[in-house]
């Protein structure tokens, strides 16, 4: 009698060790394969930085190059500056120069506290 109350049980313990073993196998595939993806999409993050670094590199240059030549135009120009070249065009000496403070700029904020503002 205990053989046969035995059978069931061990029958049912086959079959649960075998639901298990099929959801494990999917879930070690499902990981794989979301393993997979995730190491492409890396990758692929990789090399599309590398390439936007090498053409933000080349504006760069291209950039530098820009400004060194106005640089030397501007250099060039302040050679030629004079005061008689600046009064045909129109610039006049200044009578008083007015300087400003950073004192004036700054904001008290202890006045605007206690207006309640």
């Amino acid at each position: 009698m205990m053989i046969r109350n035995i059978a069931p049980k061990i029958k049912q313990k086959k079959h649960s060790k075998r639901v298990f073993e099929k959801r494990l196998f999917k879930v070690l595939v499902g990981g794989f394969f979301v393993g997979v993806v995730v190491y492409v999409y890396s990758l692929s993050s990789v090399v599309f930085a590398v390439i936007e670094r090498r053409s933000l590199t080349k504006e760069i240059a291209l950039l530098s190059s820009q400004t060194e030549r106005l640089e030397k135009e501007y250099l060039a120009k302040t050679s030629d500056i004079t005061l008689e070249t600046a009064s045909l065009n129109g610039f006049v000496k200044a009578d008083k120069i007015y300087y400003e403070s950073q004192e004036h700029v700054a904001i008290n904020t202890t006045q605007n506290t206690e207006r309640g503002l």
